[in-house]
C-alpha cells in the first residue's frame, strides 16, 4: 500500500509549551492535507553541557526522502549554541528534500518570519507613556542569540526614543525558564541585600520568566500590578492562566508553523513558494500591567489589543507553578522519557518505560532496539543509522494490535529504510513523535509513539511484564 505524504517537524525537546504549538500547527495541516505528521526531538546543535543531550541529535538520521518528504525547521530554537554559519550548514545539510524554515530569514530557504518588533516596541512604549515608568528591572537572557538582540534592541530603541538609560535600569540575565530565572533573581537578591524594589515596571524576556518575577516579587509583598506592571513576551497558554494574567507579545507559534507546514505540502508537489512569508505579532495587554484601564488609550492601535477575557475573569486562574502540573499526558510522558536517559543501566530505561506507559496513557507505541547498540562517546555532527534493528515492542490501540519480542518471533528491518517494519508503519493517529532512546554514551535505539488514552485493563494485560524485562532482547540477538 502506497504511503501517503509525510512531513516532519524538528525541534529540540518536546517538554515545552512553544513546541506543543509549533506541533498543533503542523498537526492541523497534516490533517487538512491528509499527510502523516512526524515530530523528531533534536535536542540543541552542539549543545556543551554536561549531560548526553547530544545523543538526540541521533534523530536527525531519519530526514532522508526514505523517511519523509519535506522537514519544518525551526532555526530559533537550535541558535543558541551555534553560529549562524553552522546553523546554516545544519539546514542545508537537510536540505536533500524540501525544508521551509521559521523564525528567521534563511538564504534559499523559503522562511516564515514573525514580525514583532512594532508589536514589541508599541508594547514598551505603552508602559512608558501611558503608564509612566521610567524605573525598570530588565530581565534578559545570557544568550547573543539572534532573538536575544532583536528583543534587547527593541527595548534600548524605545528606551532611546522617551530619554531613559538602559545602563541606568537594573538588568539581570538568566536563562529562558520559571526555574532558572527564580534562581537568577534569588541570586541578585543574596548579592544586593540592601536592593530596593522600587521599580515602576518590569520587562522580561519571555512570559516563563514573566511569571518568576510575579511569584517572586508577590511573595515579597510587592503589589503587582499596583506597584509593579510586568510584561513578557510570547502569549504562552500559561500567560492567561497566570495570577494575574500577562502583558505579552503573541507571535502567532501556531500560525506560523501551520503556514510553513502548508508552505512545505506546495513545494513537496513542485509548486512555486514565496521566499519570505511574514506573520504579524500582536501585543496583548492583560491584567499584570492594567489594562483595564487604558481600553481607551489602545483602540485605535493595531499592534496592541486587550485581552477582555482575561479581564473578565471568564478564564481560570493558576500561578506558574501550579500551570507546569497542568501539561497534557503526551508532554509529560516525554519529559520522563528525557529524565530516563540518565538512568545507569538498560534495564532500568525499560523499567521506567513501563511505568509511564501505564501513567500517561500511550495509545500507539513502538520501540525499536538496534542489533547492535552504538556507542557516541562525544557530540556528534551525524549519525549513521545501523543497518539492522529489531521491533521490540509495538502497541496499536485502535486497531487492538499488540507485538512482543521473543527469540523464537523476531521482527527485523532496516531502520535506514523507514521507521518501523513496513507491516507496522501504520499508525492510527497523528502526530507520530520520534526519540532516540541512549543511556549515558550508547545508543539502543529509539521509540515512535503518540499519545492518547489506553484502559486500565489494556495496559495490564499487554503492557506489564514485558517492557520490565528487556534483557529477553539482549541476550537472545
Amino acid at each position: 500500500m502506497e504511503r501517503r505524504i509525510r512531513i516532519g517537524l524538528i525541534i529540540d525537546f518536546l517538554s515545552s509549551e512553544y513546541t506543543e504549538l509549533l506541533i498543533e500547527g503542523i498537526k492541523e495541516c497534516g490533517h487538512r492535507m491528509n499527510a502523516d505528521v512526524f515530530v523528531l526531538q533534536i535536542g540543541q546543535l552542539e549543545n556543551p553541557s554536561e549531560n548526553f543531550d547530544y545523543q538526540c541529535f541521533a534523530a536527525t538520521a531519519f530526514i532522508t526522502k526514505n523517511h519523509l518528504d519535506g522537514i519544518v525547521f525551526v532555526s530559533a530554537i537550535e541558535n543558541h549554541f551555534v553560529s549562524e554559519k553552522t546553523l546554516l550548514s545544519y539546514i542545508k545539510k537537510f536540505s536533500k528534500i524540501p525544508v521551509v524554515n521559521i523564525t528567521e530569514i534563511i538564504p534559499d530557504v523559503p522562511s516564515i518570519v514573525s514580525e514583532y518588533e512594532i508589536a514589541y516596541t508599541s508594547l514598551i512604549e505603552h508602559i512608558i507613556k501611558d503608564v509612566k515608568a521610567r524605573k525598570f528591572l530588565i530581565i534578559t537572557v545570557d544568550d547573543k542569540s539572534d532573538e536575544v538582540v532583536k528583543r534587547e534592541k527593541c527595548i534600548k530603541k524605545v528606551f532611546n526614543q522617551y530619554h531613559i538609560s538602559y545602563e541606568k535600569q537594573v538588568v539581570i540575565k538568566s536563562l529562558f525558564s520559571y526555574s532558572k530565572c527564580m534562581n537568577s533573581l534569588t541570586k541578585y537578591e543574596s548579592e544586593n541585600p540592601s536592593a530596593k524594589y522600587d521599580f515602576d515596571a518590569i520587562i522580561a524576556l519571555n512570559d516563563d520568566m514573566a511569571a518568576a518575577a510575579i511569584d517572586f516579587f508577590k511573595v515579597r509583598g510587592v503589589d503587582i500590578p499596583e506597584k509593579v506592571v510586568v510584561v513578557g513576551f510570547d502569549d504562552m497558554r500559561k500567560a492567561k492562566l497566570n495570577n494575574p494574567p500577562i502583558s505579552t507579545v503573541n507571535q502567532k507559534v501556531f500560525e506560523q508553523c501551520y503556514v510553513a507546514s502548508r508552505t512545505l505540502y506546495d513545494m513537496i508537489f513542485d509548486k512555486k513558494v514565496p521566499p519570505v512569508q511574514i506573520i504579524q505579532a500582536k501585543g496583548i495587554l492583560r491584567k499584570s500591567s492594567n489594562a483595564e484601564n487604558y481600553f481607551r488609550v489602545i483602540q485605535n492601535n493595531e499592534y496592541l489589543e486587550i485581552d477582555r477575557a482575561a479581564l473578565a475573569g471568564s478564564q481560570s486562574v493558576y500561578s506558574a507553578a501550579e500551570w507546569y502540573k497542568k501539561k497534557t499526558n503526551l508532554f509529560r510522558a516525554a519529559k520522563c522519557l528525557l529524565e530516563m536517559q540518565s538512568s545507569t543501566n538498560k534495564d532500568n530505561m525499560f523499567n521506567l518505560m513501563d511505568n509511564y506507559l501505564n501513567s500517561f496513557e500511550i495509545t500507539n507505541f513502538a520501540i525499536i532496539a538496534y542489533e547492535k547498540p552504538k556507542v557516541e562517546k562525544a557530540m556528534f555532527k551525524s549519525f549513521n543509522l545501523p543497518s539492522k534493528a529489531n521491533l521490540f515492542f509495538y502497541v496499536n490501540r485502535k486497531e487492538n494490535v499488540v507485538y512482543r519480542y521473543s527469540s523464537d518471533e523476531k521482527i527485523s528491518f532496516n531502520p535506514n529504510n523507514d521507521f518501523l517494519p513496513e507491516e507496522y508503519s501504520n499508525f492510527a493517529h497523528n502526530p507520530i513523535l520520534t526519540v532516540p532512546l541512549f543511556v549515558g554514551e550508547t545508543q539502543y535505539g529509539y521509540s515512535v509513539f503518540h499519545g492518547g488514552k489506553f484502559t486500565k485493563k489494556f495496559c495490564r494485560e499487554n503492557l506489564k511484564c514485558y517492557l520490565c524485562r528487556p534483557k529477553i532482547l539482549f541476550d537472545n540477538r
